[in-house]
């Protein structure tokens, strides 16, 4: 164990103590306050349930003066709010009434006494212990974590944080530790700052006081001569993030001991390389991003010229006043002349082949270009080419199949997980990436059968299934990229008979998926779905500043300092939300038990229950009644375990009988292949093995139950209901739903 992992191993062991104290001095301080409530029943009432009686009561006049005289010394001596309290009361317990002083001394002194005992010295705040008021047992810590929590999502400004606050303080009992400033709240959670900014001249590399208008050097006054550069403290952030998932580490340190690779990650360890006692140096693999910045950073030219491949030496056509790139034999660039094209460009500055220079990226880069760069399918992939191919199979079709189809989509039902349904065609303006890739790979195909020429469908489902096997992970194993290359290949080849000047730099970089799966891994782990939320929050929490960097790093602390406190809960599998319902609800139940267990007592051998947890994935059942649209009930599942056939159909309940879990499962018989739909297409002994896989097609009603061990259940499903069939396909991957 290494000097990192002892003193994280020490600061986890403080954690689990502290809230090992906290729980202690919670209970504590409730059995006092409950004893008390026994003693002194008319002092200690609820605000809610006895205020008349508390307002006619002689107390009421002590309690006004004592608040009256609380408020005023409050405004001026914030910081001393505890003695202050003290002394009121001392007051109050030698003019007014002896028991209220002897009662709030013995919650407030003999509880900071034990606390102080108790807790450990971080650095805290005093009075952060303490009850937020007198008649409630919450402190002010847990208080102000959840009001700041809530504060980020909502995404308001620091002004309107202040507001709140205010609005809040004047509505709490008098005398209460609520802070009153946004500021205050940051001190009371231990707000850290991790970042430093300072001013760089641009014209003589000076650093300088960020305060300074000019740089004391060149003098210069233009602000834009002036970079301000923000610096982190890597080590604090780094052990924060490590402290927070230490429990997640442990267990993944067993999963690669044991060489447990469940969820098929093929991380480094699990591929047994021996990484222990070795230094290894951090690797810059690679670089992305939508076409222009990757042109940008690689000093290439753009995607509309000519030689813009940065991977192979296609020239491209001007036709039709676009630059089109038709199907061709790829000519690869190697590293070696990448490098030379860049180096002669460089000493020319001139165009050579694309290149316009060498590129920053040389000195940084672990890999040699072009083999570092990723291609991002969220830009080329779903806001590219797929978007176009959809937009313009919708100008093809007639407006009764338009108003048609923009129904069908509206009203496409989803698991739960789907953050994103389907946007109707005619508002595709501002369509999100995610909205799109549902379309394309759940929603395309089951819309478009009855809608589009047999080959054209055909067409179309080359493309879709390609996409879906290098997104979804190894369906066929290693020859999964073969078949999604050869399947994109037909479709490149075939692309001016369907559809006219539509093929762009973004179709042509599709052509490289191939190799890129194979080197770097799926779609659905190399999107820049991150990066875009990122932006997306920088932009929504900039509340009308100019100095993003400020807003960035202030929030950002925050965030860091909220998620170091937030308790992770581990998602275990099993049955979940037990149903009010028994056994004896449901006729089938008894002769269920009967070829399950001996005895002859249904209700307490069996439990019935509405969701299961499987995989770290929910799945409902149709006695959920709280599951409104969502369809999380359809599922492919087998009937034994390494089974080859799969089956279909919807979960009506789950029940636990002698430890095991079951599900009882409407199974849906198959009708047909979905082949079968382009039998008399060119491209059918293309499609049918993939599609095969993906796409089926079911019988409307269910012919029998199945009663299924919860285990040999797969995945979700998503449906979509015909005249005299259901047209199904199955979720091969989780990574981007959630």
């Amino acid at each position: 164990m290494d000097w990192l992992e002892l003193e994280l191993s020490i600061e986890y062991d403080q954690h689990k103590r502290r809230k090992r104290y906290n729980k202690t001095n919670i209970q504590r301080r409730t059995k006092r306050l409950q004893k008390q409530e026994q003693i002194y029943p008319d002092l200690l009432m609820s605000t809610q349930g006895k205020q008349n009686e508390r307002a006619e009561t002689a107390r009421s006049n002590t309690v006004d003066f004592h608040n009256n005289i609380f408020i005023d010394h409050y405004e001026d001596e914030q910081q001393d709010f505890i003695h202050l309290n003290e002394y009121t009361l001392q007051n109050d317990n030698e003019n007014h009434d002896e028991i209220i002083g002897n009662l709030s001394f013995h919650i407030y002194d003999d509880s900071e006494d034990n606390e102080q005992a108790l807790s450990c010295d971080d650095g805290s705040n005093e009075a952060s212990a303490l009850p937020l008021h007198h008649y409630t047992c919450n402190t002010t810590l847990d208080y102000c974590e959840k009001f700041m929590i809530i504060a980020r999502q909502s995404h308001i400004s620091k002004i309107h944080t202040n507001s709140f606050l205010s609005l809040i303080k004047s509505g709490l009992p008098v005398p209460n530790t609520m802070p009153s400033t946004e500021k205050q709240i940051r001190d009371l959670l231990g707000v850290q700052e991790l970042f430093t900014k300072r001013s760089v001249c641009l014209l003589c590399s000076l650093d300088f006081d960020y305060k300074q208008i000019t740089c004391p050097r060149c003098s210069t006054s233009n602000k834009t001569r002036v970079a301000f550069v923000y610096d982190g403290d890597i080590e604090v952030i780094i052990k924060n993030v490590m402290l927070r998932l230490y429990s997640n580490i442990d267990e993944y340190k067993v999963k690669i001991k044991a060489n447990d690779d469940v969820d098929k990650t093929r991380d480094i360890p699990f591929g047994s390389i021996n990484v222990m006692n070795k230094n290894h140096k951090l690797i810059i693999f690679g670089v992305t991003g939508d076409c222009p910045a990757i042109s940008l950073i690689c000093n290439f030219i753009n995607h509309n010229g000519y030689y813009c491949c940065w991977f192979c030496f296609i020239k491209g056509e001007h036709i039709g006043h676009k630059r089109q790139y038709r199907y061709s034999s790829l000519i690869l660039r190697t590293a070696e002349q990448y490098s030379k094209g860049s180096k002669k460009a460089e000493r020319k500055k001139n165009n050579i082949y694309g290149h316009l220079g060498k590129t920053m990226l040389d000195d940084i880069l672990d890999l040699p270009l072009p083999n570092a760069v990723v291609i991002d399918y969220l830009h080329v992939t779903l806001l590219g080419h797929a978007k176009a191919i959809i937009l313009s199979i919708y100008r093809q079709l007639k407006p009764i199949q338009r108003e048609q189809l923009n129904i069908q989509l509206r009203n496409q039902k989803f698991p739960h997980f789907f953050n994103r349904k389907i946007r109707s065609m005619d508002n595709f303006a501002f369509v999100k990436g995610t909205e799109v890739r549902n379309l394309l790979f759940y929603g395309l195909l089951p819309h478009m059968n009855l809608l589009l020429p047999s080959e054209q469908y055909a067409h179309l489902a080359l493309y879709v299934i390609a996409i879906r096997l290098l997104h979804s992970g190894h369906i066929f194993g290693n020859k999964t990229n073969e078949i999604a290359d050869r399947l994109f290949s037909r479709f490149y080849v075939d692309h001016e008979l369907f559809y006219d000047q539509l093929q762009p730099f973004k179709l042509h970089l599709h052509a490289h998926y191939s190799y890129m799966y194979e080197t770097h891994g799926s779609l659905c782990n190399l999107g820049c779905f991150g990066q875009e939320s990122f932006i997306g929050a920088i932009s929504s929490e900039h509340h009308g500043t100019r100095y993003y960097g400020d807003s960035i790093t202030y929030y950002y602390n925050i965030d860091l300092c909220i998620q170091r406190k937030k308790i992770r809960k581990a998602t275990i599998d099993g049955p979940y939300d037990l149903s009010s319902t028994t056994p004896n609800d449901y006729d089938y139940m008894n002769r269920i038990h009967s070829s399950l267990c001996m005895c002859t007592d249904l209700s307490s051998c069996c439990l019935i229950y509405r969701r299961f947890i499987m995989k770290n994935e929910t799945f409902h059942s149709l006695i959920y009644n709280r599951r409104q649209t969502s369809v999380s009930y359809f599922v492919q599942y087998s009937l034994a375990n390494g089974a080859i056939e799969y089956r279909f159909g919807i979960i009506e309940l789950f029940f636990v009988c002698n430890s095991v879990n079951y599900a009882i499962i409407k199974h849906h018989r198959i009708k047909e292949l979905c082949s079968n739909f382009f039998k008399n297409s060119c491209y059918y002994h293309l499609l049918k093995k993939p599609i095969d896989s993906m796409y089926f097609i079911l019988q409307k009603d269910h012919c029998q139950i199945d009663v299924v061990r919860t285990d040999y259940i797969n995945n979700h499903c998503i449906v979509v209901e015909k005249n005299d069939y259901l047209f199904v396909t199955n979720i091969l991957s989780y990574s981007e739903h959630d």
